[in-house]
């Protein structure tokens, strides 16, 4: 069984934090659709960072759902495919978004 178009809205001051609340709600999600016998299709999931000035757009920063038990950024577990944009319930996203 498959859950079609979960979204996942987070903010933080700072890409370091953001980078960590991420990735511990990627892992509740994980979590809970493997509890419900759900599925989460990593290789189709997509992060797009929206910001409010461009220069603020952080490169090299990954989103990981870990799997793993470990958390670390050294795992083998697969990183989020990042997007400048992307269709949601039918509608494009794009990272001008404001």
């Amino acid at each position: 069984m498959f859950a079609d178009e979960i979204a996942l809205v987070n903010f933080e001051d700072n890409w370091i934090t953001l980078k960590q609340t991420v990735e511990i709600d990627l892992r509740y999600i994980y979590d809970w659709m493997g509890k419900n016998l759900l599925s989460l299709n990593i290789n189709k999931s997509v992060c797009m960072p929206i910001v409010t000035i461009r220069s603020q757009f952080s490169v090299g920063y990954n989103f990981i759902i870990h799997k793993c038990e470990t958390g670390m950024t050294n795992c083998d577990c697969i990183p989020i495919k990042m997007v400048l944009s992307f269709k949601y319930l039918g509608m494009t996203i794009d990272f001008n978004l404001k």
